[in-house]
C-alpha cells in the first residue's frame, strides 16, 4: 500500500498561518495596549488593583487623580518583536508606584499606591487573565 499525494491543499494553507504568527509584534501590540488600558482603569478602581491604596494624609481615600495626568499619561511606550513596552514619562510615577521613604525635612513619606497591576514581578491574576485573552484573540485573527 502506498500514498500518493495528486494535489498538495494543505501546505500552502499552513505555510500561511506559520508566516502570519512569525512575527509576534502584532500579538505583543494588543497585549500591551490591554496592559495599558486595564492599568488605567486601576485609577478609578473599574479593575482590582495591585493592592488597596492607603488613604490620604487626611484621612480621605485616594485617587491619584487630582489634575489626571499620571493617569493620561500611562501608554504603550513601544512594541518590537520581543516584547511591549507600558510607561509613563511622569518624573513621580514611581514615587506612587512604589513609595518613598522618610526624608529628614521633607515630611513622612509617600506609601506606595500601585496602578501598574504587579505584585513584585507578577502580574496579578485578573490583568493577567485579560492580557492572555486578548493574545489569545489577535491569535486567533491571525490565523484566520
Amino acid at each position: 500500500m502506498s500514498l500518493r499525494i495528486i494535489q498538495d491543499t494543505l501546505s500552502p494553507g499552513l505555510r500561511r498561518k506559520a508566516k502570519a504568527i512569525e512575527d509576534p509584534t502584532p500579538i505583543l501590540r494588543v497585549m500591551g495596549v490591554t496592559l495599558q488600558s486595564y492599568t488605567v482603569q486601576t485609577f478609578s478602581e473599574l479593575v482590582p488593583r495591585a493592592r488597596r491604596w492607603p488613604n490620604k494624609k487626611d484621612g480621605t481615600p485616594s485617587n491619584l487623580q487630582r489634575t489626571t495626568a499620571l493617569r493620561q499619561s500611562i501608554r504603550l511606550v513601544s512594541v518590537d518583536r520581543r516584547k511591549a513596552v507600558v510607561g509613563t514619562d511622569r518624573l513621580y510615577a514611581a514615587v506612587h508606584q512604589f513609595g518613598s521613604q522618610k526624608q529628614s525635612g521633607y515630611g513622612s513619606g509617600i506609601p506606595a499606591r500601585p496602578y501598574f497591576p504587579f505584585r513584585g514581578e507578577r502580574m496579578i491574576p485578573e490583568a493577567h487573565r485579560r492580557v492572555k485573552a486578548a493574545a489569545q484573540a489577535q491569535l486567533a485573527v491571525l490565523l484566520r
